[in-house]
């Protein structure tokens, strides 16, 4: 019989940062930056320094389930493909990936609203 991990104090610890961060993102580009600091801290704190992990490796995927995906060289690592299948790692990593998909496709559907959010046109007299 295998054993089951599981890291769901992990995901209590960064949740409340991370949807309060979601809430607070302006872009679509912040809402990947945000979703991407979640997973490293979250990969950081299951692996400690077993495991390197860049930005570069995550990816949030807002147009299909499971919403992320890793890079090739983060996916063959043998340590990580244990994880993912004996806890409920990839779980929490879809739950995060799949509130900021919402908030990706919340601020995707009005660009322009964003946009005069972050660069507001002065007003004419």
């Amino acid at each position: 019989m295998t054993t089951q991990r599981s890291y769901s104090k992990f995901e209590r610890e960064i949740m409340d940062s991370f949807r309060h961060k979601l809430d607070l993102a302006e872009s679509t580009e912040d809402v990947k930056k945000e979703f991407v600091l979640a997973v490293e801290h979250l990969l950081r704190k299951v692996f400690a320094d077993e495991l390197a992990c860049m930005a570069e490796d995550i990816f949030l995927d807002a147009g299909a389930e499971p919403w992320y995906h890793f890079s090739p060289r983060l996916d063959k690592l043998e340590r990580l493909q244990v994880e993912r299948q004996s806890s409920d790692l990839s779980s929490i990593i879809e739950r995060l990936a799949f509130k900021a998909s919402k908030r990706y496709r919340h601020l995707g559907k009005n660009p322009e609203k964003t946009e005069a959010k972050i660069f507001p046109k002065p007003r004419q007299q």
